[in-house]
């Protein structure tokens, strides 16, 4: 059997698309877990309507936590071998657990994956992979044809269910936390990786995303550094300069929100100044070395931090501060 677990906050305008595909599915053994992260609007309503006609359904109601504390009420609650996410807002296509299901019974205690398709208005982006089987000594190979960062979401993978329960979303991290619960399941999961050209995962694009929002300069940096030893843990046991090369750059990324942070501390010299020796010359260096799509201004900025110029690059956060001020 296979546990769907759907996180669902105020998605009342989207639910009845997501839970329909999931009734049209074409493998039947399945079980549909309903996460109401203490939704606001009709979302409740609807998932306990759809409870009432399907016995394969079970809703829970909760106080909204978030969608990581949601997936892990879900997570340790599925009853299936395998586990599959789906956002509230997104859908599948009727073969979507047909094709993974039967891939991991040819390729037993496997992490299967496939692509998704990006919907904005009419338009269509396919987002593929290469239908490719990766064996426990080929990991840094994955790492080489695959860019983590644009697959390392939750959706479009099956999971084991055993493995998922000991691995859990850590709600210290924001805004890569789908990336770090992937690394550490590939941490603990001893076995092959499966890749399918096929794309039954669909995802439309809405303005905003949750990925932009700050949460402060201690809870962002304490996220990169579990991030980091995230990456760590991982590299200590598979190694792989390919994989290293994609925790650099996401520890680079990751290291951007930090500074967003510390520009937007109007506090004092001497509180920002601290701020930037916390982080810590290497990041500094991660951030200036992966991020080169920032503007001038901003790669001027973090050169000066990864050279540990923080006086000089406190001083030019004060020029931004007073230029977006005007």
């Amino acid at each position: 059997m296979i546990s769907i677990i759907v996180p669902v906050y105020n998605a009342a305008r989207y639910l009845h698309r997501c839970v329909n595909s999931v009734l049209s599915q074409s493998y039947t053994d399945w079980e549909l877990l309903l996460v109401d992260d203490g939704s606001t609007d009709e979302s409740g309503i609807i998932c306990d309507e759809y409870a009432s006609q399907d016995q394969r359904i079970r809703v829970f109601h909760k106080s909204n936590e978030g969608a990581s504390d949601a997936r892990n009420y879900g997570i340790l609650r599925a009853s299936g071998k395998y586990s599959v996410f789906i956002d509230a807002d997104d859908w599948v296509g009727s073969d979507y657990l047909k094709v993974m299901y039967d891939t991991a019974v040819k390729y037993y205690g496997s992490l299967v994956m496939q692509g998704l398709v990006g919907i904005r208005g009419i338009e269509k982006s396919f987002l593929t992979m290469p239908g490719t089987v990766y064996g426990v000594r080929q990991r840094d190979k994955f790492f080489e044809d695959i860019n983590v960062f644009r697959f390392c979401g939750s959706c479009c993978k099956l999971f084991d269910t055993e493995v998922l329960k000991t691995t859990l979303y850590d709600k210290n991290i924001i805004a890569a936390e789908d990336y770090d619960l992937f690394v550490r399941y590939l941490t603990k999961m001893h076995s092959d990786i499966v890749t399918l050209i096929v794309c039954e995962y669909y995802y439309e694009n809405h303005d905003g995303s949750v990925s932009t929002r700050l949460y402060g300069f201690e809870k962002e940096l304490s996220g990169l550094r579990v991030l980091d030893n995230t990456f760590q843990e991982y590299i200590h046991m598979y190694g792989g300069d390919n994989a290293k090369l994609q925790f650099d750059e996401m520890l680079g990324y990751y290291t951007e929100r930090v500074l967003a942070t510390i520009c937007g501390d109007k506090t004092s010299h001497s509180s920002r100044i601290a701020k930037m020796k916390t982080v810590g010359k290497r990041y500094w260096m991660l951030s200036t070395k992966y991020n080169k799509k920032t503007s001038f201004f901003f790669r001027v900025l973090k050169f000066m931090l990864s050279k540990g110029y923080m006086r000089i690059a406190d001083i030019l956060i004060s020029v931004y501060q007073l230029k977006s001020s005007l």
